[in-house]
């Protein structure tokens, strides 16, 4: 890794450093139960890392080469950080075999392979239904092809130029970018990079940079070959980390979040399945995605060694530089009223908001919920168990609701149901 990007590292794990260190001391003023050991030692970790990586800014040319022990549990060396710097070669089928390994994985997500085989077959028929249409066509308009061929024939050789001429030295690739982009919409994504991209590097390039839009990330592929596939994405939107559980240390998020954000500019969404999240990762989320990132999504986490003071982690996201207006937090643990507070009012924008199974939601988190994103809102999922009548009340504040759920509603009566029937009304597009 050169010393820009070790620069940029180090940077970024000063900030993360100075907003925990923000966060602990009005913890401390404020005493906030448990949290403050929790930021004590992310804070440690942090600081144990910037060590490291100024370690090695201070190493002479001469020396860096031979530095070769380990910055983290992920084993990255300078060695290996430096060749992630080196001038990317052109694309090849390599990048393209772990594209359809994940491509794959996606297709039987939770070995749901009915599923595929449907979607398999939507595919199929539609593809057949597209060539009917398109044969039946070219049946009815044979003969008036022919006739016209011969009638053309009588004419003078001067209107001859007017006819299209097939041009021999002419194929597929000669089309413009967008007629093969409206031909590949058509093919499903396994397809398009299974057999369509190792067709050519003009496909392949085609096909990741602008149209390759979606990236579900497992670990079949190794953490070392993750920025190098990033570098090939370029029109990346959104990305799904699927079961690397605990096995990715926070120098590897970075590295990873480093060229995913300078690769795409666009990311809009990532959603965390089976993920251990930790107040670094979502600093590290803050510092590296602040104007484009929109919607966040922590699934369950099923792994025995998940995060218990999910708390902590809305307080960080309620950033008003964060562009966040989707959240999907629930079945998380550790979420007081305290958290939810410190979200909804400091961002700037609230579209969707998906908190199931979180009971300590109460009255007051949907009144200043409503009070500052009635006119934003449109997606509200949330638990019942502490809220009263006077919370529908406030829900029906936000006129461009259209999507309401509330679980375990034991303490209404009901008397004001009747906004879910004027929520109902409402038109939509």
């Amino acid at each position: 890794m050169s010393d820009l990007l070790y620069n940029r590292l180090l940077l970024n794990f000063i900030n993360v450093k100075n907003r925990l260190e923000s966060l602990l001391n009005l913890y401390c003023i404020n005493e906030y139960r448990l949290d403050i050991k929790e930021l004590q030692i992310s804070i440690g970790f942090v600081s144990n890392l910037i060590d490291k990586v100024q370690y090695e800014l201070q190493l002479t040319d001469n020396l860096k080469p031979f530095s070769n022990h380990s910055l983290c549990n992920n084993n990255w060396t300078w060695k290996k950080i430096q060749q992630l710097d080196t001038k990317e070669q052109c694309l090849n089928l390599e990048f393209l075999a772990l594209l359809r390994l994940q491509t794959l994985a996606t297709c039987f997500d939770e070995f749901d392979e009915q599923k595929f085989l449907k979607q398999t077959t939507n595919f199929n028929i539609n593809r057949q239904y597209h060539l009917n249409k398109m044969m039946k066509f070219i049946d009815e308009t044979k003969s008036t092809i022919a006739c016209g061929h011969m009638h053309i024939n009588k004419l003078s050789s001067s209107l001859s130029s007017f006819i299209p001429q097939y041009d021999l030295n002419k194929n597929l690739l000669d089309l413009p970018q967008e007629i093969l982009l409206r031909i590949f919409s058509f093919i499903c994504p396994c397809e398009l990079i299974s057999n369509i991209a190792p067709t050519c590097r003009l496909f392949a390039n085609l096909i990741l940079t602008c149209f390759y839009s979606h990236l579900d990330l497992s670990p079949l592929i190794s953490i070392y070959d993750v920025p190098r596939l990033f570098n090939h994405l370029s029109c990346l939107q959104s990305i799904r980390f699927i079961d690397w559980k605990d096995n990715i240390s926070i120098l590897t998020w970075s590295i990873w979040f480093d060229i995913l954000s300078r690769k795409t500019s666009n990311l809009k969404k990532i959603h965390f399945r089976n993920i251990f999240i930790s107040p670094i990762l979502i600093c590290l989320l803050i510092e590296y995605f602040p104007h484009c990132l929109e919607t966040l999504i922590f699934d369950y986490q099923q792994n025995n060694n998940y995060y218990r003071n999910f708390d902590l982690i809305l307080y960080l996201l309620g950033d008003k530089n964060l562009k966040l207006k989707n959240l999907t937090a629930s079945y998380q643990l550790g979420i007081t009223n305290f958290g939810i507070l410190q979200l909804v009012k400091n961002l700037n924008t609230l579209v969707e908001l998906n908190l199931v199974n979180i009971n300590t939601i109460n009255d007051q988190s949907i009144k200043v919920l409503c009070d500052k994103h009635n006119v934003y809102l449109e997606i509200l999922r949330i638990d019942g168990a502490q809220l009263t009548d006077k919370a529908l009340d406030y829900i029906a504040q936000c006129h461009r609701l259209r999507k309401i759920m509330i679980e375990f509603c034991i303490n209404m009566t009901g008397s004001n149901f009747s906004i879910f029937q004027d929520i109902l009304r409402q038109d939509w597009p």
